[in-house]
């Protein structure tokens, strides 16, 4: 079995995401509004669903400004997330990823590490196509690969091939 590509693409902000956050939330408004329209859709529930709605606005805009411009670093054995500029002084982190949403074009990864402190780590990243249509597809066979194992240690360390 052949492991992916070592490949290095860029994550971070998009005006997609940006599009695609703005409109869940305008569609959770527009509900809301329905609601209020309704008969009976006054009163403390109204007060509570406009409550989750800014909660949800801050959040989401919290979520969106947090994405800075970084570089997942796949190398055959580990993932990597590194500083995506040079100038930038962010330390490396290392760990395990996972695809979270996969609209082909588009993906929310989740990279689990613990950084140089020792206290377990979840960034969430966002990777399109667009930001580097060349390697798109190492991406994606990176992400859905498995690290490459040495064949004493790995899983099946022992057994007799046929």
């Amino acid at each position: 079995m052949h492991s992916a590509p070592s490949v290095t693409y860029p994550v971070g902000r998009s005006r997609f995401l940006a599009l695609l956050l703005l409109s869940l939330w305008l569609a959770g408004a527009g509900v809301a509004g329905l609601w209020w329209r309704a008969p009976g859709g006054q009163g403390w529930r109204l007060a509570l669903v406009l409550a989750a709605l800014l909660l949800a606005a801050g959040l989401a805009w919290r979520f969106w400004r947090s994405l800075a411009a970084l570089a997942l670093c796949w190398d055959g054995h580990s993932w990597r997330l590194r500083a995506g500029a040079p100038d930038m002084a962010a330390p490396e982190l290392a760990g395990r990823l996972s695809v979270q949403l996969d609209l082909q074009r588009h993906l929310l990864l989740c990279l689990h590490g613990r950084p140089e402190d020792g206290r377990p780590a979840q960034l969430w990243l966002w990777a399109e196509a667009k930001a580097d249509p060349a390697r798109w597809h190492a991406l994606r066979c990176a992400v859905y690969s498995r690290a490459m194992t040495d064949p004493r240690t790995g899983p099946d360390a022992g057994a007799v091939p046929p």
